[in-house]
């Protein structure tokens, strides 16, 4: 399941908890356990979009994920161009 997270997040621009878990048909903690072994690996991020202090935004709405793909470091971009 964890590569079709991957997936999922790499087609969206950024994905709600409410939509993953959904789309995903777990409950939002079990979605978050898992989201964290791609943030824990750097691949994700997340953020809220409400900055508000009025507390009367849903959480799971607007608790997002983002794909965020690693850049090659330099030297392995120098290898891929040396083999090309």
């Amino acid at each position: 399941m964890l590569v079709e997270i991957r997936d999922y997040l790499a087609e969206k621009a950024s994905v709600s908890i409410n939509e993953l878990a959904l789309h995903f048909d777990v409950p939002p903690d079990a979605m978050r356990g898992m989201l964290s072994h791609w943030i824990r690996k750097g691949y994700v991020r997340h953020t809220t979009a409400c900055s508000g202090g009025c507390n009367s935004c849903d959480t799971s709405e607007t608790e997002l994920y983002f794909w965020h793909p690693k850049q090659k470091n330099k030297a392995e971009s120098a290898v891929c161009l040396i083999r090309g």
